[in-house]
């Protein structure tokens, strides 16, 4: 399950998750429009900065995501992100497991591109998270 947060005012718009996967799977330009909907604004701004290709290696993709958070919720007055993602949550949007984002969060701390404590997650070197991509 993937949880969030708003910061600001939302209208939240509730889909039925088998009626939406039936219509992914049967339709894959439908599919298509559904993930450039999802983010559509941030790659206008950041074309760089888009995280769920399948072209871009695993260990890409966790720098991207960093960045969309970024870019997308902004950062806190104690310079961590606004939105949190759980370790979980992260690895559902990667499409990878959840041991393996710790492991790439753990790398990204120890070559001191982040820092993370207690669910928050500060980016120390941006332009090295860039490279990344």
């Amino acid at each position: 399950m993937v949880t969030a947060t708003a910061i600001a005012d939302k209208t939240l718009c509730c889909i039925d998750g088998d009626s939406l996967l039936k219509g992914l799977a049967k339709n894959t330009n439908f599919c298509l429009d559904v993930l450039k909907g999802f983010t559509a604004d941030e790659e206008e701004r950041h074309p760089k900065i888009t995280y769920y290709e399948n072209q871009r290696g695993i260990k890409k993709r966790p720098a991207g995501l960093l960045l969309y958070m970024k870019g997308k919720f902004g950062v806190a007055q104690e310079g961590n992100l606004k939105v949190s993602l759980k370790r979980e949550d992260m690895s559902n949007v990667l499409g990878t497991s959840s041991e393996y984002i710790i492991t790439l969060l753990t790398d990204f701390k120890r070559k001191g591109l982040v820092a993370l404590g207690r669910g928050k997650i500060t980016l120390l070197k941006e332009k090295e998270l860039l490279k990344i991509l």
